[in-house]
């Protein structure tokens, strides 16, 4: 990674405080230090979206929110996907994941 680790470390931190010229160029040093990179390449894009134009909520209304957490008008799909993720995630035993969009912790054992 040539060193790139740290810079995008760096770009989280200060995004998650809030100084997004800060965290875009962080990430901008990183997708520099390893190109081959498209988590810090798309990092840095989307970070200098976010100077510009600012930081934006993926749920506009709770309207929109609460539709997503029904499945939306797709409950065939969702519990498919829930179902499918569950056999992935049973694979791990012992392992969690982090959804960092909506900060929900899916455990291996949860069962929708």
């Amino acid at each position: 990674m040539n060193g790139a680790m740290e810079p995008f470390y760096l770009s989280v931190v200060a995004f998650g405080d809030g100084r997004f010229a800060e965290a875009a160029e962080h990430a901008r040093r990183a997708a520099e230090l390893d190109p081959a990179s498209s988590v810090f390449r798309e990092a840095a894009v989307y970070l200098a979206r976010v100077v510009v134009d600012g930081k934006s909520g993926v749920y506009v209304t709770g309207e929109a929110f609460g539709a997503f957490i029904r499945g939306g008008s797709n409950t065939r799909l969702y519990r498919a996907t829930s179902a499918a993720l569950g056999d992935v995630y049973s694979a791990f035993q012992g392992a969690d994941l982090l959804d960092i969009g909506t900060s929900a912790t899916a455990s291996p054992f949860y069962q929708p």
